[in-house]
C-alpha cells in the first residue's frame, strides 16, 4: 500500500462563506500561511475586515500578524483552546461529511474537495 498523502485546506469565512481557498499537498506553516495571505486573500480582502485566528502556531507570530496588517485586516486571537467559539471548525466539519458522502476514492479526491469548496464558496 502506498504513502498516504495530506492535502490541506486554508480559507476564510466571511458572511457565511468561504474565501480565498487554497488547497495544497503538506502541511501549514508560517511560510504557507503567508503566501496565502499575500497571493490568495489579499486580492479578495476588503480593507478593514476582521480576521479571526486561534493560536496555532503558525497563525500566532509577528510575521503572520504583520502579513495581515499589511494589506488592511485587523487581527483577533480567539481564547486558547476555544473551537466551539471558532465558526471556520463548523464549515470544515460540513465540508468533511459532504466529502464522505461523495464516497471519495483517492483518485477522484481532488475533484470532489474542489466541488465540495465550490458549493460552499
Amino acid at each position: 500500500m502506498g504513502r498516504v498523502t495530506r492535502t490541506t485546506l486554508i480559507a476564510g469565512l466571511n458572511l457565511g462563506k468561504l474565501i480565498a481557498p487554497l488547497r495544497f499537498v503538506g502541511y501549514t506553516t508560517t511560510s504557507v500561511v503567508i503566501k496565502w495571505i499575500r497571493r490568495v486573500l489579499a486580492p479578495v480582502a476588503k480593507i478593514g475586515m476582521v480576521v479571526i485566528l486561534d493560536n496555532a502556531a503558525f497563525h500566532n507570530n509577528q510575521t503572520v500578524i504583520k502579513a495581515f496588517t499589511d494589506i488592511g485586516l485587523k487581527v483577533l486571537f480567539l481564547p486558547p483552546y476555544s473551537p466551539d467559539l471558532n465558526p471556520i471548525e463548523n464549515y470544515w466539519a460540513i465540508l468533511k461529511k459532504k466529502l464522505q458522502s461523495l464516497n471519495t476514492l483517492p483518485k477522484n479526491f481532488n475533484k470532489n474537495l474542489d466541488y465540495v469548496i465550490r458549493s460552499m464558496s
